[in-house]
């Protein structure tokens, strides 16, 4: 989906503002476009460097057994995020 500024808004034609909205409103229906995909991968590549599983980085993040590292922040938002859009439900229509 292309970017667009308000401040050009005005200059559209009311052709290009209703083709605009309807980009956006498909944008808007559509499911989560990948992100799923690339977020578990991100949380893989985690793992793999770190060499944990998420689960256990948890647990040994609560326990005080390591750090909260910029990698170990980075993990956790990615995990979050994951599972932010894991539960949008899907749209029947």
């Amino acid at each position: 989906m292309r970017a667009y500024r308000l401040t050009n808004w005005s200059k559209k034609t009311p052709a290009e503002r209703e083709a605009i909205l309807r980009e956006l409103v498909r944008a808007v229906d559509q499911p989560p476009n990948g992100e799923l995909a690339q977020l578990e991968e991100e949380i893989r590549g985690f793992e793999a460097r770190l060499g944990m599983d998420s689960g256990t980085m948890k647990t040994r993040l609560e326990a005080g057994e390591i750090e909260e590292t910029l990698d170990v922040c980075k993990w956790l938002m990615a995990i979050r995020l994951r599972d932010e859009i894991a539960a949008i439900p899907a749209r029947a229509d």
